[in-house]
């Protein structure tokens, strides 16, 4: 159960959280090479091929021998380099500084991350990279396809619609499988590095840690999730994978209460060691390495209504708001749409974190809102399912 393993042999619920937190914060800024060699490695090896197909293999070339991270959160796999704060390096995207990093951080200046890149590497990409420093993806995953559907049915498909439309429309699907089968791929890697921990580890209740990863990972992205860890765990895999791909900052993590509501009896039978697994989610995303510290802008959005006014908040909305309450990250940011049938559990739950000092959640008016997105053109069903993208954005 997900109380017995994150609380620890003790029994007292919390424990590891502190411990995962420190690891991280205390953790300091390094550059991880790794992905940076694979992608030049890919793009030497894939340079006839199209664009799209290109960037696939190269991501499947990152999933495929990028070193795994199986201890800076064990509680769930994925990372985008060696540990946490090892800054993962897109050289496609060039290697300038983030403005944003040299404001929130007087220590890392335009050159930082140049200074730590060989000059092997620097000169080969000079003429070849795509400009821009590495994409601002301001885009939210369809976490609920991952969720309940499973990666295999999004390439299932894809072959129903293999050898359809026009020449760049295949090319682009043929692309996109490459990219979904990498996931599965990376999923399974982690899977078998994680029984090989368990087996290592002297501390029973990491062993046990390692143990739920590796039967997981055997599962998800692939298929549906069975239970709020395996959903959470596909959600980590997938979000990371994006990142690795390119895509940069602001991924959003959409609407993980509604991804996950098929699972929310769980949730309501222990809240609090839902709310644990929760922070340990958080804390996962939170050391997502591209940038190291500096700020990701991965927002979560919670609640809401449907289009028939139907309040869409579950146990799941609430264990998620007790996660930002265990664990102090400032990246993911919460954001929690608010409107005037909304559970008023929910709602408390909301007030007493604003009202102790926690900067979150973040409120939105879900009236406001969704009116504007239908002034806008956008179908009702379309305009009520809206998340937060990026710093504040709808």
């Amino acid at each position: 159960m997900v109380t017995s393993v994150l609380a620890g042999e003790t029994g007292s619920r919390g424990s590891l959280l502190p411990r995962l937190q420190e690891r991280l914060f205390g953790a300091q800024d390094s550059v991880c090479l790794a992905r940076a060699r694979l992608v030049t490695e890919a793009w030497h090896r894939w340079a006839d091929e199209p664009a799209p197909v290109r960037r696939a293999l190269a991501l499947r070339h990152v999933l495929r021998n990028l070193p795994l991270d199986m201890h800076g959160n064990p509680v769930f796999a994925g990372n985008t380099s060696i540990a946490p704060r090892a800054w993962c390096v897109m050289p496609e995207f060039g290697f300038e500084m983030d403005a944003q990093a040299c404001v929130e951080h007087d220590w890392i200046h335009p050159d930082w991350l140049r200074e730590r890149v060989p000059t092997q590497m620097l000169d080969w990409w000079k003429d070849r990279h795509l400009g821009g420093g590495a994409g601002t993806g301001h885009l939210a995953i369809d976490s609920a396809a991952v969720v309940q559907r499973g990666l295999d049915a999004i390439l299932h498909d894809l072959e129903q619609e293999a050898g359809r439309g026009s020449e760049a429309q295949q090319v682009y699907r043929r692309a996109m499988a490459i990219a979904v089968a990498a996931v599965i791929e990376w999923a399974q890697r982690y899977a078998e590095a994680a029984e090989a921990e368990a087996l290592r580890c002297p501390e029973p209740q990491i062993a046990a840690l390692h143990r739920r990863v590796a039967s997981a990972c055997r599962h998800v992205p692939r298929r549906p999730a069975r239970n709020l860890f395996e959903g959470l765990q596909a959600m980590v895999l997938t979000h990371l994978a994006l990142v690795l791909e390119g895509q940069g900052t602001s991924i959003s993590i959409g609407l993980p209460d509604r991804a996950l509501a098929p699972l929310a009896d769980e949730a309501a039978a222990d809240p609090d060691a839902a709310a644990e697994l929760c922070g340990a989610f958080l804390l996962k995303i939170a050391s997502n390495s591209y940038l190291g510290r500096v700020s990701k802008t991965q927002a979560v959005t919670l609640g809401g209504a449907d289009h028939a006014g139907t309040d869409r908040c579950n146990a799941v909305t609430l264990a998620f708001l007790g996660g930002f309450e265990r664990v102090a990250v400032a990246d993911p940011h919460c954001f929690l749409r608010w409107h005037r049938d909304i559970d008023p559990i929910v709602w408390e739950k909301a007030l007493h974190l604003l009202s102790n000092g926690r900067s979150m959640p973040l409120l939105v008016n879900d009236h406001a809102a969704a009116a504007g997105l239908i002034a806008a053109g956008i179908r009702p069903e379309d305009a009520w399912d809206y998340c937060i993208i990026g710093c504040n954005e709808i």
